[in-house]
């Protein structure tokens, strides 16, 4: 994990690049949709992520750097939106397991603490979270992190299409999620002139909650999707009645002193 200083990065997996793992197209009853009806779920998320304070949940993400797919990592996060506030502790895979990180926006700040002989050694130690260490291994910064970012990023990906002359190819369908029933939404993305080729986005919304919790994006080629990046949040417990103090490295945020491991 670039957050630890690149103490223990973790070796890439050389596998195939493949289609999306963390939500596969296991949803019933598909459909096509509106430029309309998308636009409207992304407001309805929108206004739910709005109200949240904090939370805690798990994190899982699958990452392609380059032509390098690397192993899916499992972390469970806790956020405090304003002003953000981020902990995060690594459980997948077993070569980051026991990190952590703490991220203080207001300072701009991120601290990690790499677990074993050698964090003993370095102990904890600071680092620009848009540094080459922060960044090692990792397609966004922890700055990207959470619920508001994943709405942000869903918006800043999809206007530019939504913008075209031609609609982009929209469906949607049921499914289960992370134990949630969820709405599924595909986007062809074609090939202009920002993109090399022609992606496929995908998304879930929360039915009960409306949250988007699920973004992939893969771009297809001609043998057949191969993924960019996924994040699936899952097991969201929302407004724990954080404060900024939670935060401080060293503590886990809302547990009174109880390990997250």
């Amino acid at each position: 994990l670039g957050w630890a200083g690149g103490a223990c990065r973790a070796a890439p997996v050389m596998e195939p690049i493949g289609s999306f793992t963390l939500a596969p197209a296991s949803a019933h009853g598909w459909r096509e949709a509106s430029v309309a009806e998308l636009e409207g779920w992304m407001a309805a998320a929108a206004q739910a992520v709005g109200g949240l304070r904090d939370y805690r949940a798990t994190l899982e993400s699958s990452e392609r750097i380059e032509e390098e797919l690397f192993p899916r990592r499992v972390m469970t996060v806790w956020v405090l939106h304003e002003p953000l506030h981020v902990a995060i502790v690594t459980h997948a895979p077993e070569s980051e397991r026991g990190q952590k990180v703490w991220y203080d926006g207001e300072e701009r700040e991120l601290v990690a603490e790499t677990p074993g002989f050698l964090g003993a050694l370095v102990g904890r130690v600071s680092l620009d979270p848009e540094g080459d260490l922060a960044m090692q291994n990792r397609r966004h910064p922890i700055t990207d992190v959470g619920l508001a970012r994943m709405v942000e990023q869903m918006r800043a990906a999809l206007e530019p299409v939504l913008a075209l002359s031609t609609p982009p190819r929209i469906r949607s369908g049921e499914a289960r999620l992370a134990e949630r029933d969820v709405r599924l939404v595909e986007v062809l993305v074609p090939a202009i002139e920002a993109h090399e080729t022609a992606l496929v986005l995908r998304f879930a919304f929360q039915r009960e909650s409306g949250l988007v919790t699920y973004y992939g994006q893969a771009e297809l080629t001609s043998e057949g999707p191969a993924v960019l990046e996924e994040y699936l949040y899952r097991d969201i417990t929302p407004n724990l009645g954080l404060d900024e103090d939670d935060f401080a490295p060293g503590e886990t945020p809302g547990e009174s002193g109880e390990s997250a491991d």
